[in-house]
């Protein structure tokens, strides 16, 4: 079988130009790959009422001790804990999450409000509305419960 000398220069010049499309693509994913990351906001809720990051370094460099006495309005029984433990460091209103809603269990409905409150105000703080850029982003979100408990990502 033989091939025409147009039809074989036709194939050489739609595979150069295949070539150069597919250069150009990677170059840009490699371009992608290698931008710095971000950081354009942060939002946390630790205890002492510290729910932003500004209030969070206010209460470390004040030097702070923000122990408190166990919660009442967690549903836990207070009369079953150890009578050694009377204090400790809590978040400030971790009720208004409807964890029902979600199917969530009663002992994980702090850390699932703590996170799910918080993910929301990082693209408020830094005054971006969600959807107004068409750029590849994400929210990190890390929760403890717990010093004995692994970290939830």
């Amino acid at each position: 079988m033989t091939v025409s000398p147009d039809r074989l220069v036709d194939a050489l010049r739609s595979s150069v130009k295949e070539a150069e499309r597919l250069r150009e693509h990677n170059r840009a994913l490699t371009e992608a790959a290698t931008e710095p990351i971000a950081v354009v906001a942060m939002a946390c809720r630790l205890p002492g009422g510290a729910d932003s990051p500004e209030k969070l370094w206010q209460l470390v460099d004040s030097g702070a001790d923000v122990l408190t006495p166990l919660p009442r309005d967690r549903n836990w029984d207070l009369e079953s804990l150890s009578p050694f433990v009377t204090d400790a460091y809590f978040v400030d209103d971790v009720g208004g999450f409807d964890a029902n809603l979600f199917g969530i269990s009663p002992v994980k409905r702090p850390r699932w409000t703590l996170s799910s409150g918080c993910c929301w105000r990082p693209p408020g703080r830094c005054s971006n509305a969600p959807g107004s850029r068409p750029t590849r982003c994400g929210t990190a979100a890390r929760a403890y419960s717990s010093a004995r408990d692994r970290a939830t990502t």
